[in-house]
């Protein structure tokens, strides 16, 4: 919403004809009201008019507004609109009086969910709104919270099955029929005889408890036998029988009408059975779906308090010398002991329950889904602990390959250097200066070699440990190859480059990247073979940048394409290393937010495409 239209209010504005549309929304402070006023805003900022919300109180020296009503005013006015307090002693007039004074085209109401019986009692807002509203539009907006979960009742004893509308109806029956059908009958009582009358009064009552239930049935019974009583046997106009025939129909009329009573009442309380049935039911199949959650634990809480009706639920953990909360929703209470139904949970565990008393029928399927509770929390416990040995597992086969590669890969360059060492302090052979020199630098680069092996070591013991953070910065390829290349010595001259110095640049950790690239190019350099050169190539792609490593070696097989990332796996034959490179490589993509495909190189080798997704493309 513009912010014009919210510094020109209403205030002082008569009816307008200016053709602008004009919503009012009334402004509650219930649940859902921000989802309404945002909807009303949205409707008013796609109309190009004008907002107004509305909140009505019945008291005009109201100090304050409440807190949910003023915030929703403050979201109201954020959004384009004005917001005002009005008084009035009842709440749909002054709704449509300030729609009149107005000029408002539209009325926004959010859906209500009280109660039937609140409705009956107290008149609906949205009903009285949309009778008197005349020419104005009135829009309800559906309220967006979820359903409230299927309870199960909670601790309210039930009287009667029915609802109470229902039962407004059959009372309201029975004050009006039983009157009228007297009237009727007082003025054929020379043509109708006692049976007849109590005939009547008995389908009367079939009716209320088929409407109303038992307690109205049993009601119009009773009133029945004394309308009858009264007004149909002699002497008249008194609670008195003369004749025993008369009695013996009164008393069948009342057992008759009773029993009609109470077995409508009956079926009333069967079908209440079956759909507590379907209720709990669906509790136990929607709680049982939340077990399967990983890490659901307070959502099932939350479900299982929700669908009791209670004010708190915890599960406790037995620890060395006291109970530790482990996981609560609502108010729950600080200890078993204080809780209103304690049910354990497993060996070591307790479900605790604030809130009152239950039902019979409510504890059963209480223990029942804390059965269900207790096996979700020990499949939890042995899935852990499974967890933890395949850690282990892994770190001990980790820890095996590493001995593998210290006890050959690393003694192999140990041993040259020491015999190249110990050749040149030999003093019973002198050497030339080509042999010196050809010792020299056979130190040198099993000394460059050792030293990259430590290098990988180190780096996937950072992987493995998650201790890999990246520095980002802005970055360009151009800078990051000749550096890695650098670092290659004599193997750049099998190295081809194709990288655009117009490439964008990226926002990545460039060394990290210059690991990535350097172990792919080790990699590509052994693998390749004599005169068949090595192509680095770099070019925008579809969701970033594309980094290609291309080599013409003997390729890697589909099935193998997995295996060769994990660790201490050579890509082929001939390579020297412990086989970390390709492990290493997408330990550090997946830090820097990059990707590793392997594809197949045409006329045979392999191509490494590392990818840079838009998000780590600078602007």
């Amino acid at each position: 919403m513009s912010s014009r239209r919210a510094a020109e209010p209403f205030a002082g504005r008569s009816l307008v004809t200016d053709g602008r549309e004009r919503f009012l929304v009334a402004v509650t402070g219930a649940p859902g009201g921000e989802h309404l006023v945002r909807r009303a805003a949205a409707l008013a900022e796609r109309a190009r008019g004008d907002l107004l919300g509305i909140h009505v109180t019945a008291d005009a020296g109201q100090a304050a507004l409440d807190e949910a009503v003023a915030a929703h005013g403050r979201l109201l006015r954020s959004l384009g609109g004005d917001f005002r307090e009005v008084t009035g002693a009842e709440v749909a007039g002054a709704l449509l009086d300030v729609a009149r004074a107005e000029g408002v085209t539209q009325i926004v109401l959010g859906a209500s969910r009280r109660s039937v019986r609140h409705r009956l009692l107290h008149g609906s807002v949205i009903n009285d709104v949309v009778r008197q509203s005349g020419p104005v539009d009135v829009l309800v907006i559906s309220d967006d919270r979820p359903p409230e979960p299927h309870r199960l009742g909670g601790r309210r004893t039930v009287l009667t099955p029915l609802s109470p509308r229902r039962q407004l109806a059959g009372w309201v029956m029975v004050g009006v029929t039983l009157p009228l059908l007297t009237l009727l009958l007082a003025n054929t009582r020379a043509d109708l005889h006692l049976p007849s009358v109590l005939l009547l009064y008995l389908l009367a009552t079939m009716a209320a408890a088929l409407i109303g239930g038992a307690l109205p049935a049993l009601a119009a019974a009773v009133g029945g036998l004394l309308l009858a009583d009264y007004f149909f046997t002699l002497p008249l106009y008194e609670l008195s029988v003369a004749e025993a025939e008369e009695v013996i129909a009164l008393g069948v009329y009342l057992a008759a009408a009773a029993i009609v009573s109470l077995l409508v009442d009956r079926i009333a309380r069967l079908r209440l059975d079956a759909s507590r049935a379907t209720v709990e039911a669906e509790a136990m199949a929607a709680l049982a779906g939340s077990l399967a959650e990983p890490g659901a634990l307070p959502e099932v809480l939350a479900h299982l308090r929700a669908t009791f009706g209670l004010s708190g639920a915890a599960l406790f953990r037995q620890g060395s010398d006291r109970w530790e909360l482990e996981a609560g929703d609502g108010r729950p209470a600080e200890s078993p002991e204080a809780a209103d139904l304690v049910r354990p949970v497993g060996p070591d565990r307790v479900l605790a329950l604030s809130g009152g008393p239950l039902r019979a029928s409510d504890l059963r399927v209480l223990s029942a889904l804390a059965g269900q509770l207790a096996t979700a929390v020990e499949a939890r416990r042995l899935q852990d602990e499974a967890d933890r040995v395949r850690e282990l597992r892994q770190a001990n086969d980790l820890r095996t390959a590493l001995l593998q590669a210290v006890s050959h890969d690393l003694r192999s360059p140990l041993a040259g250097i020491k015999a190249s060492v110990s050749s040149l302090r030999a003093d019973e052979v002198v050497w030339g200066p080509e042999e010196e020199a050809e010792f020299l630098r056979t130190i040198e680069e099993e000394t460059d070699r050792l030293d990259v092996l430590v290098a990988n070591l180190l780096d996937m013991g950072r992987i493995q440990a998650g201790a890999v953070r990246p520095s980002v910065r802005r970055v360009g390829l151009e800078e990051v190859v000749p550096s890695v290349l650098a670092g290659l010595g004599p193997r750049t001259a099998e190295v081809r480059v194709d990288v655009p110095e117009t490439l964008t640049a990226v926002d990545t950790d460039p060394v990290l990247l210059e690991r990535v690239l350097a172990n792919l190019l080790v990699n590509a350099v052994e693998a390749s073979p004599e005169g068949a050169p090595v192509t680095v190539s770099a070019h925008a792609w579809a969701d970033g940048l594309e980094l290609r490593v291309i080599d013409h070696g003997p390729g890697i097989p589909m099935a193998d394409r997995e295996a060769v990332f994990a660790p201490f796996q050579r890509t082929t034959d001939h390579g020297s290393g412990v086989g970390l490179g390709l492990a290493i490589v997408r330990g550090f993509l997946d830090a820097i937010g990059g990707e590793l495909v392997v594809e197949d190189t045409p006329g045979g080798g392999t191509t490494m495409v590392v990818r840079l997704p838009s998000s780590a493309v600078a602007s």
